[in-house]
């Protein structure tokens, strides 16, 4: 059981570690292309505006969920792009270049956003 938690416990820092290694190769300079925005912006604010709609019909036609759950679906949706995921698209051959600089745009992107979809929620009475 010590080893599975270790395990555990070292797959999100390896993680970062790769993706960082792969962001140094890549480099940032087109972490600004159309792809990676059009990425972070579905992550970062399509996706949670999109689940905010969905709950709000969802409880208009009597769907009952603690205001707190709502809350937390919500953030969670709000998150930028899983650091995780560089691994596994370098493990499958895919395009580590346009994964590493997402991970780094919609990081980057996520102190702005996470904070406007928490006061999004304020306002509309989430």
């Amino acid at each position: 059981m010590q080893a599975a938690a270790f395990l555990g416990d070292v797959t999100v820092p390896l993680s970062m570690i790769v993706t960082g290694s792969l962001l140094a190769n890549a480099g940032p300079r087109g972490a600004w292309n159309p792809r990676v925005m059009i990425s972070a912006a579905v992550r970062l604010i399509v996706a949670p505006v999109a689940l905010m709609l969905a709950l709000w019909l969802g409880e208009r036609v009597g769907l009952q969920m603690a205001a707190s759950t709502r809350t937390i679906l919500v953030i969670i949706s709000a998150m930028p792009v899983a650091v995780t995921c560089s691994v596994v698209v370098e493990k499958y051959g895919g395009d580590v270049p346009l994964v590493s600089r997402a991970i780094l745009v919609s990081t980057l992107a996520s102190v702005v956003t996470v904070p406007a979809m928490i006061w999004l929620m304020g306002v509309f009475g989430f």
